[in-house]
């Protein structure tokens, strides 16, 4: 229940289920209506994989490798109405 409280104070959903999470901030830029926004990719650090990388020695045995996608990723974003 408290996540459902969050998701309504913000005003959207806040990616928690998905690994993410989201803060919004509105207020009032230069006359305009403005929100900052703090979002976090991967906050709960999971090792997912994004692809494999396929190689191959000299007597033809594969050796596969894991590319895994980023690690905690924090962005700082802008939305000006105008």
């Amino acid at each position: 229940m408290e996540l459902d409280r969050l998701k309504t104070k913000l005003g959207h959903d806040t990616g928690l289920s998905k690994g993410g999470c989201t803060r919004l901030e509105d207020f009032m830029l230069f006359g305009l209506s403005s929100s900052a926004f703090l979002d976090v990719s991967n906050v709960f650090n999971f090792n997912n994989i994004q692809t494999y990388n396929y190689t191959f020695d000299s007597n033809g045995h594969p050796t596969i490798e894991e590319i895994k996608l980023w690690p905690i990723l924090p962005t700082l974003g802008m939305t000006i109405k105008f």
